[in-house]
């Protein structure tokens, strides 16, 4: 009777310490970011929230900068709420260049690509880009101000002697 009350009794601190190995939270830290993508790292993690001030046709964007590939690459959704137009950015670290690169694709059938610098406090993203009928440049200055409002400046230009031309402003707010 003593084997079998001390296997038991095993038996149940096993069960009771697998049970609560099991049921825990998983530990879930923040994924690591590479050195060579910090420039994107103040805004990975919350969801921004925006619009183009005074043109409410266009209604509310939201951003989201999500790591990726344990740290190589950043992914940022962007959706334009009231409408079907999605784009998916990848960026990441080309080693040819040894410059941040972006690949850009949205669901209406644009696809831009190009290289991601800092000027200051700002992120410039510039490159080329395609789609129907559009075969221009593009550039989108994003900057963070002291309240935490995010900037998302949209130009473009259809050559090398075009003057930049502003898209639009976008002001954003984490969420």
């Amino acid at each position: 009777m003593k084997n079998f009350l001390f296997i038991l009794l095993v038996i149940l601190i096993l069960a009771a310490a697998f049970f609560a190995q099991s049921t825990a939270a998983p530990d879930r830290q923040a994924p690591r970011l590479s050195e060579k993508l910090s420039a994107l790292k103040p805004f990975i993690g919350p969801t921004w929230v925006g619009s183009i001030p005074n043109d409410p046709r266009r209604g509310e964007i939201s951003l989201k900068w999500e790591v990726l590939l344990n740290g190589f690459a950043v992914r940022l959704g962007r959706n334009i709420l009231n409408s079907d137009h999605w784009l998916e950015t990848t960026y990441y670290w080309d080693e040819s260049s040894g410059k941040v690169a972006y690949l850009a694709i949205s669901n209406n059938g644009f696809v831009s690509k190009g290289y991601v610098g800092g000027q200051g406090e700002e992120l410039i993203s510039e490159g080329d880009q395609r789609g129907p009928d559009v075969n221009r440049k593009v550039r989108r200055i994003y900057k963070l101000d002291k309240d935490g409002k995010l900037y998302e400046d949209d130009q473009f230009r259809n050559s090398k002697a075009d003057e930049w031309r502003r898209t639009h402003i976008s002001v954003f707010v984490a969420k």
